[in-house]
């Protein structure tokens, strides 16, 4: 059941990213922006829970969001005049080497039904972790 706070995760940092370019100073809400992400939080979660058993539908719906914040904080920190930085750079470097070297392992071993060998290789402690046994 952790795949819809996944969705709600996503949704929100690409509000994030669009509110991040308002203008300062300026205490105006885009609440078309509101309504939009609210209703692609609604819409997620009405699509996973009626069509659970199809779970290529997450994927596909979760990998294009992951793609398009990725794109989007790509542009950011290397093409943004106002905000390129060393720093940020290497933080972008590292938050994203974590994520698909880290993230997406563990996440493939989980969902590839590979937790016999995570069980094998961690011991005791992945039985908690690993919920296809």
């Amino acid at each position: 059941m952790d795949e819809v706070p996944m969705l709600w995760m996503c949704i929100g940092i690409l509000y994030l990213l669009v509110e991040n370019k308002s203008p300062r100073g300026i205490d105006k809400t885009r609440w078309w922006l509101v309504a939009l992400c609210a209703a692609g939080l609604v819409l997620q979660t009405v699509i996973y829970y009626k069509v659970q058993q199809l779970y290529y539908i997450f994927v596909s719906s979760y990998l294009c969001l992951v793609l398009v914040i990725l794109i989007w904080m790509s542009r950011l920190t290397w093409y943004d005049n106002d905000s390129v930085t060393p720093v940020r750079k290497w933080i972008w470097k590292r938050s994203v080497g974590l994520y698909f070297y880290v993230g997406s392992i563990v996440w493939v071993c989980e969902y590839v039904k590979m937790c016999i060998w995570v069980i094998l290789f961690l011991g005791v402690y992945a039985k908690s972790y690993c919920c296809h046994i």
